[in-house]
């Protein structure tokens, strides 16, 4: 059984970091990436997806933007968004939540 991730992110070195990480857990057998969040709802749509961490803060549409998108299709609905920041504010995590996300991480994040 394949499991697929969507790793979305404006930046190629954060994506490369969750990515290096990643690949040593044996979690996922697919790994696709996306530069923004245009690009990663394409992904989503055509790929079976089985979990996306969405950067929240990118140019264009954000992470809340592409969560209310993917929110509103009913066959993407059941797939799990996590939104990642490099802010730690309350406020924040909670209106992620709050919007539908599965869960809130902060980015700084270490394999270990």
């Amino acid at each position: 059984m394949s499991n697929a991730i969507l790793i979305i992110d404006d930046t190629k070195s954060v994506r490369q970091q969750i990515l290096d990480t990643l690949h040593g857990t044996d979690l996922f057998s697919d790994y696709f990436e996306a530069g923004n969040s245009l690009e990663g709802l394409k992904t989503l749509l055509n790929e079976k997806i089985d979990i996306v961490l969405c950067d929240v803060e990118m140019p264009g549409m954000d992470g809340f933007s592409f969560l209310a998108i993917a929110s509103a299709r009913k066959e993407l609905q059941d797939i799990p968004i996590l939104l990642l920041t490099s802010h730690d504010v309350i406020e924040t995590k909670v209106k992620a939540l709050e919007q539908g996300a599965s869960d809130y991480l902060t980015k700084q994040f270490s394999p270990g």
